[in-house]
């Protein structure tokens, strides 16, 4: 097992390839980008996990048939920004790509 990190891009619904079954653990800025980082097996197959970023106090994503599982919230530009960013899963808690 080794943790991953994974840059984010600033839109509202994006795919992020990752190890099968990795678990994702947190969101934060690094060095001026949103990043997460999962605990992956790196010999596990790769599946698409969907992940939307949300500013405050703008509307949320419209996810048919899906729930957003919150990873975590992220201040961007000494808090000029701030990001809250979830994982959508569909109810049946298949991973898809959107």
């Amino acid at each position: 097992m080794k943790i991953f990190k994974y840059v984010l891009q600033e839109v509202d619904v994006q795919t992020v390839e990752m190890p099968v079954r990795a678990q994702i653990l947190s969101v934060q800025e690094c060095r001026d980008q949103l990043c997460l980082w999962a605990l992956v097996d790196d010999n596990s197959g790769l599946e698409y996990r969907t992940i939307a970023v949300v500013g405050t106090g703008n509307q949320m994503p419209d996810f048919d048939n899906h729930t957003l599982q919150f990873i975590g919230t992220a201040q961007r530009y000494a808090g000029q920004l701030v990001w809250h960013v979830f994982e959508v899963v569909p109810w049946n808690g298949l991973k898809v790509k959107l």
